[in-house]
């Protein structure tokens, strides 16, 4: 299929900053981080689509010297100075072809955990994070183009885009600026199908768990068979 390199580096650090005769404070931090590249193909490939969405605007692949987990799909046409393009009736445009708008995979992946004790109840919690990557929402495309979410309650009046329109040809652009107005239909039918509106960062942290435990005293068990509940 081809070669891919994975480099990364994982720590983990554990200790008791408190430990008394009845308290005990037990805390651990776990962090890694992982970098790939895909180093070549077979056949002289230089990408590989190994997912795609029900959106034709997006797919997820893989591109000889870049990383694994690769998101491409179209973002605003725009003019060489910066500015939106819309088309002759005042919709904004999606670029021709599908750029890099990010990556599936984290930067550092970690966790933190905690646990207190104080003679026999125990208190513990784990805290999990993720930094870096991104997501497509293509539920949120779909929300928007069919005029369901709560962002397309704007512009149900209509919006004139803050844009340019093409009066030339597309071998010899005249870019002017757009006075015609669209409606709101129009306009979220346009803005679903570009891709970059609906990339987000997938940083998040998390309470991964939560417990709370008793041990009845070995002196409340006496004799009885079972040692400890």
């Amino acid at each position: 299929m081809g070669e891919l390199t994975n480099t990364g580096l994982e720590v983990l650090v554990g200790g008791y900053p408190v430990r008394t005769g009845n308290f005990t404070w037990d805390l651990s931090v776990n962090i890694a981080k992982n970098k790939n590249k895909l180093v070549e193909l077979i056949e002289d490939l230089e990408t590989y689509t190994f997912s795609t969405t029900n959106f034709g605007n997006v797919i997820v692949q893989a591109t000889v010297g870049g990383e694994y987990g690769e998101i491409w799909g179209t973002e605003h046409k725009k003019t060489p100075a910066g500015d939106i393009v819309v088309d002759a009736t005042g919709r904004p445009q999606a670029s021709e072809e599908k750029v890099l708008l990010g990556n599936y995979q984290p930067d550092v992946t970690g966790g933190i955990y905690n646990r207190l004790t104080y003679r026999g109840i125990s208190l513990g919690a784990l805290i999990d994070f993720r930094i870096g990557g991104e997501v497509f929402s293509g539920t949120d495309a779909g929300l928007d183009a069919t005029g369901v979410s709560t962002r397309t309650l704007a512009y149900r009046d209509g919006i004139t885009v803050d844009g340019m329109v093409n009066t030339g040809t597309a071998e010899e652009p005249i870019y002017e600026p757009n006075t015609l107005q669209v409606t709101g239909q129009d306009y979220w039918g346009a803005v679903s199908d570009i891709a970059s509106n609906y990339i987000y960062s997938q940083t998040n942290v998390r309470l991964r768990e939560l417990t709370l435990i008793y041990s009845l005293p070995g002196s409340v068990l006496g004799d009885f068979f079972i040692k400890g509940v």
